[in-house]
């Protein structure tokens, strides 16, 4: 990198720009030559380094580009639209070109921006592909710390592929494919009405898909259950209604919003009941679900087990004043 202008001296000009790089760790410029040597070049072999270029001779081609003047020339010819496709398989786009502000252009077929077009669709859908048919394995350990700046980054990338190809997901036949869509869906949506109607907006989805991993659940589940608690304060009974469809945990939405739960049960006790009924065995039974209901609203935990005496569930009102029972000491 000491060396005297040449006619490298773009591609030389971008190696101290590589991140990470310093005379202490050089590995990013020893990467860059070999793995980003197609990108780097276009596949046009005189761009290589000249003291690398017979070691590439057999890899690349001869290629459009006969020299780095000609190839930035070509690439500040191009349009907005033009340089955007183009940074996806040319590494042009990281020039500094600032001291070169009309450099004269190769010409180069107008087939090549088709041909890449193409062939960036191609590619782009079929990462879409291995999203839907990979994408247990890439849920790792809900215990283990995620890299939450990588998942934004790998998010953004794979919001930006559906929104350019969005039929892509919707030919795979497998049902994971169907809920990627729907989820991309919903976050390539524009970003309409308020901040707070936007937050009521990503609340009412999660309520319905949860992310399933507790290091994410736990402190967003604090935030969710206070926009449920604020959104009942307006519709309880369409948060009611809401929350039947809901996949959290009955029991938990009692203990963190108890004043608010009884304001949203008292207000449609028939959904009241079908979210007691339903409640998942594994995590709470119903009669749990009565008992915290019970300690939360006295009145209307009353007005709930009558209503199910009324409808003969005998055994949810016997069990839930056995909860009561037992914990009279306590």
């Amino acid at each position: 990198m000491a060396q005297p202008p040449d006619d490298y001296e773009l591609l030389r000009q971008r190696m101290p720009n590589l991140p990470d790089i310093s005379i202490d760790n050089p590995e990013p410029v020893f990467h860059n030559v070999e793995a980003d040597v197609i990108y780097n070049t276009g596949g046009s072999v005189k761009l290589a380094s000249p003291i690398l270029q017979k070691y590439w001779a057999d890899f690349l081609s001869t290629g459009r580009f006969g020299s780095w003047y000609g190839a930035a020339g070509w690439f500040q010819a191009l349009s907005d639209g033009e340089r955007k496709l183009e940074g996806k398989w040319l590494g042009f786009e990281h020039l500094d070109l600032r001291d070169y502000p009309a450099l004269d252009p190769t010409q180069v077929s107008p087939e090549i921006m088709l041909t890449a077009q193409s062939v960036l669709a191609t590619e782009e859908q079929e990462r879409l592909r291995h999203l839907a048919y990979q994408f247990d394995l890439l849920m790792g350990d809900p215990q283990n710390e995620e890299d939450l700046e990588f998942w934004r980054r790998y998010l953004q990338d794979k919001v930006t592929l559906y929104r350019d190809h969005l039929a892509s997901l919707a030919v795979l036949s497998i049902s994971r494919a169907g809920q990627l869509a729907s989820a991309l869906e919903f976050l390539a949506a524009p970003a309409t009405g308020s901040p707070a109607q936007q937050v009521q907006r990503l609340a009412g989805r999660l309520i319905e898909e949860p992310p399933g991993n507790f290091r994410v659940d736990g402190p967003f589940l604090e935030v969710l259950f206070q926009v449920i608690a604020n959104r009942s304060d307006d519709d309880p009974r369409g948060t009611a209604r809401l929350l039947l469809d809901s996949p959290f945990t009955l029991e938990d939405i009692v203990l963190a919003q108890p004043g608010a739960t009884a304001a949203i049960f008292r207000s449609d006790i028939a959904s009241a009941s079908a979210l007691v009924r339903g409640s998942d065995s594994l995590l709470a039974l119903p009669w749990r679900i009565m008992y915290r209901l019970i300690k939360a609203g006295p009145a209307l935990g009353a007005q709930l087990s009558a209503e199910f005496h009324r409808r003969g569930e005998t055994k949810l009102v016997a069990e839930s004043l056995g909860y009561l029972v037992y914990d009279k000491d306590r």
